[in-house]
């Protein structure tokens, strides 16, 4: 199958789906060509495109509409997949011309307000289950929920020796900044913890270790005994055998099986109460049990990998993907 993958560069995780998306759509034997459209972060650019020619996929930059309209002609694909908001007109006048499906996935909150053409598309998939029930009382339909997948044969776990090593990784924003600062706060009263942080900011603080944005941190995760951030970070954590706390803009704790609920599919989903403001004391007391407590830790770590294998596999995502694919296009032709 031709699939044609519109997305924009950045430092982020969306970033990260796609081209994990599209790689490994070539790996199953699909044609792929990535489009984008306006500005790419020079970083993301550079790993992005040297990424994708790995796996022999053409990847194409349009100044403009009809620059982009031109080169998806060449392309000619027979399902168009969209991940960036903003691109979602591009997309949708891509797939008029083209007379093939749109498929998009929404990556965060808000999507349908933003875009609500994003209800015309032929499919529509969301990344985690508090935007599938947002897009679900908004009315879109043909939607599915289909989580990150990760590559557990390069994300699995190494030797975990000490110090005693956590890992944040993740984009920073305004609502997750303070909860960084809560947690830099809670590493500086452990002794003996280290904490690296792999984002797009770099805080300054003697109890941290800022790397910038870190493009393939599977050597990173390998290595530490604990993952702090959310969605693909502690997905990727947990295939690495770390154990892991969810911190965004809320703290939600350990992940761990006593803390998941059941959702979709025969898979476990991440609580969606919301959790708790961040608070360095009750940060602290998280990491302390998992630094005094080695059988504790283990036992989560390699729990968290099980799980990883079993729900979290990037090769499940794609055929999971490819299934809507071939719905969406047997849909188009079968239409009088």
């Amino acid at each position: 199958m031709r699939v044609m993958v519109l997305t924009r560069f950045f430092q982020s995780g969306q970033t990260t789906h796609a081209l994990e998306l599209a790689r490994e759509l070539a790996r199953q034997g699909h044609a792929v060509t990535v489009l984008t459209q306006g500005r790419s972060h020079p970083d993301a650019w550079e790993f992005g495109t040297q990424a994708l020619a790995q796996e022999a996929i053409e990847t194409l930059e349009a100044e403009e509409t009809e620059h982009a309209l031109s080169l998806a002609r060449l392309a000619k694909p027979e399902i168009l997949h969209v991940h960036s908001s903003d691109l979602i007109p591009l997309a949708k006048a891509i797939a008029q011309e083209e007379a093939c499906p749109l498929v998009v996935t929404a990556h965060g909150l808000g999507v349908a307000r933003a875009h609500p053409e994003i209800a015309k598309a032929d499919r529509v998939i969301a990344v985690g289950p508090r935007i599938y029930q947002e897009l679900a009382g908004q009315g879109i339909g043909r939607l599915s929920l289909i989580a990150n997948g990760v590559d557990t044969d390069r994300f699995r776990p190494g030797r975990k020796g000490r110090p005693f090593q956590i890992a944040y990784v993740g984009r920073i924003d305004g609502r997750k900044r303070s909860g960084l600062m809560e947690l830099i706060e809670a590493v500086a009263m452990i002794p003996g913890a280290r904490l690296l942080i792999a984002s797009n900011e770099r805080p300054v603080h003697r109890a941290c270790v800022s790397l910038g944005w870190v493009w393939d941190v599977a050597p990173l995760l390998a290595e530490s005994h604990v993952v702090v951030g959310t969605g693909r970070a502690i997905r990727e954590g947990m295939a690495s055998g770390c154990a892991a706390l969810v911190l965004g803009a809320t703290y939600r704790g350990v992940v761990s099986p006593a803390a998941l609920e059941n959702g979709q599919n025969g898979a476990l989903w991440f609580p969606q109460d919301g959790g708790e403001a961040p608070k360095k004391d009750i940060i602290r007391r998280d990491l302390v049990r998992l630094l005094q407590d080695d059988r504790h830790r283990r036992a989560l770590g390699r729990w968290g990998r099980e799980y990883a294998c079993r729900h979290f596999s990037l090769k499940q995502m794609v055929q999971e993907i490819v299934g809507l694919y071939q719905e969406a296009v047997f849909e188009r032709v079968s239409q009088p």
